[in-house]
């Protein structure tokens, strides 16, 4: 069986604390105990290590109520319920804090949450939420920690109709069932057990501590510690007070908890980051496709015609046809180098296209100007100023309009 701690913590700083091993070891010395006060419970941190610590609040601080609610038990429900309280409570609802022990349909299957037209009884404990933040001070100071709070009384065994009771700190802790419990003062415990006999005559009453009371019948032999009797319910019970703003955190997450800030900002650096780099990489895509639009329009306009797929490899196939022709003869860019200040000497002769014979070294343009003596005198002044290097001849001149002449120059070089 896992080992369980029992701590009962009291009312005010100053009374005692009991708690409980559990199971508790044939072989050990100190399976119970009592400390002076709430100062001392730093000494059951050690016993706290690799066990369950359950914690038991007075039920003195716990005030419990019982209403009757109509139709499905819904979370918006539930979050009603002490304001339906509000006219029987002696404090601000804002300021405590209430848990749901326990539901029961009524006239129908137990825990089961109805429809509709169902009618549930629920029991609430309400607890003021400076006393909770009490609690947890102490613990806190004395380095222990627990994720199970429950009434004590709560943890009282109880079964059929018999009524529990028993003393601790000077105070009668009793559970009648799962529903009824509750504490009172040792000056008024006849007032309370003619109040328990009333609704039930026949129930019996029995007494874990030595109480004096003719109605009470003392369960023997005496247990050997106060919570002893209590541990084996406290482990089973599923009731923690312990939820919403008082839901404990793992130690694992509260050694975690310094190093918020610093993932926080982690988290902000790596944000910044990637956008930057979406926003640089969208930059670049953008440039590229403008170079790509600019890079077709070009591959277009030097061969218009042909389908551009993909520009790059069809430049580059171009360039490497060039490489070629220019190996096999002296090429296109060696006779437009030759021709080069013909054509700037006779600006009135405009090229319009060009093609190129590499095998006959001929170069075949079609030219506009403004009449036919123009053609001619480029043809003659051409060949002289080129030397006999190459033959300049006139194809198709022809008037286009008015003041347009079209032609073809034929310009033929030496051939390899």
């Amino acid at each position: 069986m896992k080992s369980h701690l029992i701590i009962r913590l009291p009312e005010h700083a100053e009374q005692p604390v009991h708690w409980q091993n559990w199971p508790e070891q044939t072989d050990a010395t100190d399976n119970h105990g009592i400390l002076d006060n709430t100062s001392q419970l730093n000494v059951l941190s050690e016993k706290a290590r690799d066990t369950t610590v359950i914690v038991l609040v007075p039920a003195a601080q716990v005030t419990h109520h019982q209403l009757t609610v109509s139709g499905r038990i819904t979370p918006a429900v539930i979050q009603s319920l002490p304001w339906r309280l509000e006219e029987e409570l002696c404090e601000d609802v804002e300021n405590l804090h209430f848990t749901v022990l326990h539901q029961q349909k009524l006239n129908g299957d137990k825990g089961d949450k109805g429809d509709e037209n169902d009618s549930q009884l629920i029991s609430l404990a309400l607890v003021a939420n400076s006393q909770m933040a009490l609690w947890q001070s102490w613990l806190e100071q004395a380095d222990l920690s627990s994720h199970q709070w429950l009434p004590d009384a709560l943890a009282l065994p109880c079964e059929g109709d018999t009524c529990t009771l028993t003393e601790i700190n000077n105070s009668i802790l009793f559970k009648q069932n799962t529903l009824n419990f509750g504490h009172c003062d040792p000056s008024w415990l006849s007032v309370c057990l003619n109040h328990l006999k009333a609704s039930n005559e026949d129930m019996a009453i029995q007494s874990l501590s030595p109480i004096e009371n003719p109605l009470i019948t003392p369960v023997k032999p005496t247990p050997t510690s106060p919570l002893a009797p209590l541990a084996p319910v406290a482990i089973n019970q599923s009731t923690n007070l312990l939820h919403g703003q008082w839901q404990r955190i793992s130690p694992r997450l509260m050694g975690l908890k310094p190093w918020r800030k610093v993932a926080a900002l982690t988290a902000v650096i790596l944000v910044l980051s990637a956008g930057q780099s979406v926003f640089q990489t969208y930059q670049l895509e953008k440039k590229a496709a403008v170079l790509n639009f600019e890079s077709t329009a070009i591959y277009k306009q030097l061969f218009p015609g042909e389908r551009v797929q993909a520009v790059a490899v069809q430049m580059r196939q171009k360039l490497a046809e060039l490489q070629d022709s220019s190996q096999q003869t002296n090429g296109l860019l060696d006779t437009m180098t030759d021709l080069q200040p013909v054509f700037t000497d006779f600006i009135q002769l405009k090229p319009v296209t060009l093609e190129y014979e590499s095998r006959q070294n001929t170069l075949r343009i079609e030219a506009k100007a403004k009449d036919f003596e123009t053609f001619t005198r480029f043809r003659d002044q051409s060949t002289e100023k080129l030397g006999g290097e190459y033959t300049i001849t006139l194809d198709a001149v022809e008037r286009s309009d008015k003041n347009t002449v079209t032609g073809i120059l034929v310009i033929s070089g030496k051939t390899v």
